[in-house]
């Protein structure tokens, strides 16, 4: 079975911001992580749910994305893939491998 190295952001749970994203995406290890986030936007079907998280929703929206593009072209070896593309080569070094 083919999964991740682990996850990222947890620590950042319900303050997770441009500025504290952008720290962990310039902190992270190599490898293949999942980053933990909650993003949403606070509209009625938010808000009829009961969570600690709902006020946070629409700032880690905003944070992933303002910071996730940035990142992207500034952080070597950072993108963007699916669960369905862990294990399979899809970066140009695995491809030689």
């Amino acid at each position: 079975m083919h999964t991740t190295e682990g996850t990222i952001g947890v620590s950042a749970t319900g303050q997770l911001d441009a500025t504290s994203l952008r720290k962990i995406l310039h902190a992270m290890p190599e490898g293949t992580w999942e980053l933990v986030c909650h993003p949403g936007y606070n509209d009625a079907a938010l808000n009829a749910i009961t969570t600690r998280l709902r006020a946070t929703r629409e700032v880690e929206r905003e944070a992933l994305l303002q910071e996730i593009p940035q990142a992207i072209r500034t952080v070597s070896g950072l993108e963007l893939i699916h669960y369905g593309q862990i294990g399979q080569p899809h970066r140009d070094y695995e491809r030689s491998l």
